[in-house]
């Protein structure tokens, strides 16, 4: 077997798993960031990543907190038929090309 039919087979039996662990995963790191950014919490694990994330992005951490959350939905609606964050995304990429 080649190389691509190996990672073929492996996405065709665990690939549904993978992306629903990955966006479960994201989701809970989007909900304990925001709350740790808002200054609720002081965890010794998210504190260095808030810290990290404000001194980069100033007031865009919270986007990028979002950003991580909606990233995680869509990995977790992927396989329904409408696709509600494109739908939410295309008048702001229309807009700006």
């Amino acid at each position: 077997m080649t190389g691509s039919t190996v990672l073929l087979r492996l996405n065709l039996h665990f690939g549904r798993f993978a992306r629903d662990a990955t966006g479960v995963i994201l989701v809970g790191t989007c909900a304990d960031d925001a709350v740790a950014l808002a200054g609720v919490s002081r965890e010794p694990y998210f504190t260095p990543l808030v810290d990290l994330l404000s001194v980069w992005f100033g007031w865009g951490s919270y986007l990028v907190v979002v950003s991580i959350g909606l990233a995680g939905l869509a990995l977790l609606r992927r396989d329904q038929e409408d696709n509600f964050f494109l739908g939410i995304l295309s008048p702001s990429n229309s807009f700006f090309s």
